[in-house]
């Protein structure tokens, strides 16, 4: 009874990770198919599924922390945390950019 409220929340961030998931699947689905039958590409289906991909990533991680939390006091430094997402999720955004524009040229 003690921890009831406490699991609610860790299963709302894990139904929050997998729906990111089913959405950054279908978007990618939709870019590649999308790709292969008009030749020309999708931007806006790739960047759906990249941001829904640095979302869930970034939703892991601030799930891993939750837990952590619950388990835990407190966790010390969350800004340092949050500024440490925020700079993985751009340099990975401009990984996955970079990434479709040399796989796009590299097919022509």
């Amino acid at each position: 009874a003690q921890w009831r409220g406490q699991v609610t929340d860790v299963q709302k961030v894990l139904l929050a990770i997998s729906l990111m998931v089913v959405g950054e699947c279908v978007s990618m689905y939709m870019f590649y198919r999308s790709w292969n039958k008009t030749d020309q590409v999708s931007d806006m289906y790739f960047l759906a599924g990249s941001m829904l991909s640095l979302l869930k990533i970034c939703m892991s991680f601030r799930g891993v922390l939750l837990l952590s939390k619950l388990l835990c006091e407190e966790v010390s430094g969350s800004h340092k945390i949050d500024v440490a997402l925020a700079i993985y999720a751009g340099a990975n955004f401009n990984f996955r950019l970079l990434e479709r524009f040399r796989a796009g040229y590299g097919l022509d």
